[in-house]
């Protein structure tokens, strides 16, 4: 993925991050004896409001420490998952929507009522380490509090694996460590001398 940093005012800093993400969850069912292992694919941007500090003096430049508070927001577009019992493993591939009539597919499970777009509050703290002039290398530990579950209260889960059965009623609780290597661009600098007008031809 990428990231942007602004830097606003004082110790005011804007930090936004795009990527993709793969989470999931282990679950065993008691009552059969099956473990079911997804993981879901995420696209997923954190928007934060940074701290920043400075932390003192290394060979290369400024050293500084922040802290960030903020909402990330995820869409979840698909995953895959395996049922794991003393006999062969099944694996599927997950598709949103009811199932066919008279579904007898045992490598797809359909999700109903899902919660495509979800959200979760991050807290985190970090270090700004420069590695030469503009360039820098941010290295973040970061909570993350999910605010969304997996589906709505009427969510349901198909898939014709006798005994096999799934709760939507789950929420993320993430630990990240997050490292990321930043370019500095003055866009000042770039747009010094040219004209945002566009020309006018005379006659």
């Amino acid at each position: 993925g990428g990231v942007i940093d602004l830097p606003l005012a004082n110790i005011f800093h804007f930090y936004a991050e795009l990527y993709y993400a793969r989470k999931g969850k282990s679950t065993l069912i008691t009552s059969s004896g099956l473990r079911n292992i997804s993981t879901y694919n995420y696209l997923e941007a954190p928007i934060l409001l940074r701290f920043s500090f400075n932390g003192g003096k290394v060979p290369s430049g400024n050293f500084n420490w922040h802290l960030d508070v903020g909402p990330s927001i995820s869409y979840w577009f698909g995953g895959k998952g395996r049922i794991q019992a003393d006999g062969p493993v099944n694996k599927y591939k997950i598709k949103f929507g009811p199932p066919p009539v008279n579904n007898s597919d045992f490598n797809t499970m359909y999700v109903t009522n899902e919660n495509r777009w979800q959200w979760a509050l991050n807290v985190g703290v970090g270090i700004d380490y420069p590695v030469t002039k503009g360039q820098m290398v941010y290295i973040d530990l970061r909570s993350s509090f999910g605010g969304t579950d997996l589906g709505q209260h009427d969510s349901e889960v198909f898939l014709p694996v006798l005994g096999f059965s799934d709760a939507m009623q789950v929420r993320y609780l993430e630990f990240v460590v997050s490292v990321a290597y930043t370019f500095e661009i003055d866009w000042i600098s770039t747009l010094k001398g040219k004209s945002t007008n566009k020309k006018r031809r005379q006659y």
